[in-house]
């Protein structure tokens, strides 16, 4: 079985009165899309003592612009974000990013809070997110919290969060004048395909010079990983074919790929 207790919260207090009462037997779950598969591997051995169910609660939903940001509920789904207005017009590479997850059946029960907490170096809104200067606010027993995306994750499949932590919303700073997104992904197939490499870009300029420049890559490192020297080198300056191959070389050296059964390190370390 892929747990003992199910439990259908209704508010953060009962999420987090169930969390403490489970211990270490308790796991949130959202939509499930990534927990009940690594569950299911699992339940021979010994699954979770108690599933608390969060998808249904109101504070935990929702996309409104508030105070030149897009808050973004953690159990909104990859369908909502990216046919959501809000989020088309103020921050294309995350829509972008979340049209380009799995399967439409996949994107309909997905939230965007599971895809952070997942951890997964080849998570696809993660570098639109990174690349957008995005946080997450968490709320837990020492009360509520806010970090970067880019501080969230620690290590394949770990985070930053503690162990009775939730991540409540996610919030994108609106895109500024001036300023060009994109998420681009590469995969075996267009759809229900895991990353190769992934990547999203926020570039601002003003006439042909680039203001600012941020760049994040995705399953090309324990963690997805936004280039701070890539910035550097675009800042200020009109990007020439000198610029772009300094760019590239810097990309090259910064990536830590690997090999797996998606592909090989030296193909990622050139498609990134």
């Amino acid at each position: 079985m892929l747990c003992r207790q199910y439990c259908v919260a209704t508010s953060l207090d009962e999420v987090a009165a169930s969390l403490s009462a489970g211990g270490d037997g308790a796991k949130i779950i959202g939509g499930g899309t990534d927990l009940v598969i690594r569950l299911s591997k699992t339940c021979r051995q010994k699954g979770p003592e108690l599933l608390v169910d969060v998808s249904g609660i109101p504070e935990l939903r929702g996309i409104e612009l508030v105070d030149g940001q897009v808050s973004i509920g953690a159990a909104t789904t990859m369908s909502e974000i990216a046919h959501s207005d809000l989020v088309v017009r103020f921050a294309p590479c995350l829509a972008q990013a979340a049209e380009a997850v799995a399967t439409l059946q996949i994107r309909n029960v997905a939230t965007i809070g599971g895809n952070l907490a997942n951890a997964s170096p080849a998570a696809d809104t993660v570098p639109a997110l990174m690349a957008a200067q995005a946080e997450v606010d968490i709320v837990g027993p020492e009360g509520p919290r806010a970090i970067t995306v880019a501080s969230l994750a620690t290590g394949p499949g770990k985070t930053s969060l503690t162990p009775l932590e939730i991540i409540t919303r996610v919030r994108v700073p609106a895109m500024a004048d001036g300023e060009g997104q994109a998420f681009v992904k590469m995969g075996r197939r267009k759809a229900l395909s895991i990353s190769i490499v992934n990547a999203a870009a926020c570039v601002g300029r003003a006439g042909t010079s680039v203001t600012h420049a941020r760049l994040a890559l995705g399953a090309v490192a324990p963690v997805v990983m936004l280039s701070l020297e890539v910035g550097g080198l675009l800042e200020g300056v009109v990007p020439d074919a000198e610029v772009w191959a300094a760019v590239e070389e810097c990309i090259a050296q910064e990536v830590q790929p690997i090999d797996d059964i998606r592909g090989g390190a030296a193909y990622r370390r050139s498609m990134a």
